[in-house]
């Protein structure tokens, strides 16, 4: 299909998805696809949802272009405490798990989603976190999820760090006790997206996106929401029983034995479920 085909597909999706939810919501990242799921509603549309978008406390300059989007767009955007976080280990790297719930906080059983957040190993002149008194301390709570469907801009030829492609199954994933999951735009390709943001002039982190080229912004992860450089030695199974802790310079201790892992299993539509693991697996 050519991009106006896509695109119309895509309105149809949602136009008869809106037949059936009455209060959906948009889950929106502000990178390149959530960028062009939430043009393609609100100005190709017009269509005016509330957006979720979960958002970290630290580095604040990686939420820039966010928040301004946010001002501009005179978007309502909704973040809240997540009610767990783990840790998680794949294609030789530690991500975070960071569990947001999805259904009432009436029903018994809470349906979450899970975001990862990719952590890079500390850089020498670059600032970083350190895991134990950031994720792994972070406030946490239950939330009463008010929408009954989400608006997602997750595509089939998405790579994700830890589990490679992860292809889209349906464009409409139901869940039980717990909203909806859509996705409008899950058969177009990257290219075609840096096509629709070139052609309607949609906004973009021209720090993360080289829209002209068609590509990613190669090694630039000081300003991307998605990547934090974070510090996990005394929370890493793998470490030594004894590593130096690179923020207050002494040795210290591992305590792996006391984090939460999990290890992410997405058998469609980057829903991750967990499953409970032994540390560092």
């Amino acid at each position: 299909m050519t991009l106006d085909e896509k695109i119309e597909r895509s309105c149809g999706v949602v136009s008869s998805m809106l037949k059936r939810y009455k209060n959906p919501c948009v889950l929106w990242s502000s990178g390149k696809d959530s960028m062009v799921l939430l043009h393609l509603l609100k100005f190709k549309m017009g269509l005016d949802f509330p957006v979720v978008c979960w958002r970290e406390p630290w580095m604040p300059w990686k939420l820039e272009f966010t928040n301004r989007i946010i001002q501009e767009w005179k978007l309502e955007a909704w973040d809240w405490a997540p009610s767990a976080v783990k840790l998680c280990r794949g294609m030789g790297r530690i991500d975070v798990m960071t569990y947001y719930q999805i259904n009432s906080s009436l029903i018994s059983e809470p349906q979450h989603m899970i975001v990862a957040r990719g952590t890079e190993p500390p850089e020498e002149g670059l600032p970083f976190l350190c895991g134990l008194e950031t994720f792994l301390a972070k406030p946490l709570g239950t939330f009463n999820f008010p929408w009954d469907g989400m608006f997602i801009g997750h595509k089939s030829d998405d790579e994700d760090p830890l589990s490679g492609k992860v292809p889209l199954e349906v464009d409409w994933l139901q869940i039980e006790r717990a909203a909806a999951g859509i996705y409008p735009i899950r058969d177009w390709t990257d290219v075609e997206v840096y096509e629709y943001i070139e052609r309607f002039e949609v906004p973009f982190d021209e720090t993360r996106y080289d829209v002209k080229n068609r590509t990613t912004v190669k090694n630039n992860k000081l300003n991307n929401p998605d990547y934090y450089h974070t510090c996990f030695k005394c929370c890493d199974s793998l470490s030594s029983a004894f590593v130096h802790c690179p923020k207050y310079d002494v040795d210290v201790n591992n305590i792996s034995h006391l984090v939460p892992w999990v290890d992410p299993k997405m058998p469609y539509c980057n829903m991750r479920n967990d499953i409970p693991n032994e540390p560092g697996v």
